[in-house]
């Protein structure tokens, strides 16, 4: 039950923070998924390029490409499942104790 009547749809400033945060997560990880089907799609596209049209068939050129960009992909999954986790939620936790905190005396 809540002591304070809020009237409508207003929300305190920690429970705004808290709604950016998660709206900014959710954008990270769709980011993440559009990588990593962008990075299937276009593995499929070189690969059928060097081997089926037999262009450039005396190098495998595509393995290097596909190596790059899967470390790169790899990068990106770590920046947003197991960095951003602990440091975004670390700064926001920050935010709203500075937020909520009473700083008169």
């Amino acid at each position: 039950m809540q002591s304070k009547k809020n009237s409508g749809n207003a929300i305190d400033e920690s429970q705004h923070t808290l709604f950016e945060y998660a709206q900014q997560r959710i954008r990270d990880k769709k980011r993440c998924y559009n990588h990593a089907m962008l990075f299937l799609i276009g593995s499929v596209f070189v690969f059928i390029t060097n081997k089926v049209m037999h262009y450039g068939p005396d190098s495998d050129w595509f393995v290097w490409i596909v190596l790059l960009w899967s470390i790169l992909l790899a990068y990106h999954w770590v920046q947003v499942f197991i960095m951003n986790r602990f440091f975004k939620s670390l700064y926001w936790f920050c935010i709203r104790f500075v937020c909520d905190f009473d700083f008169s005396i």
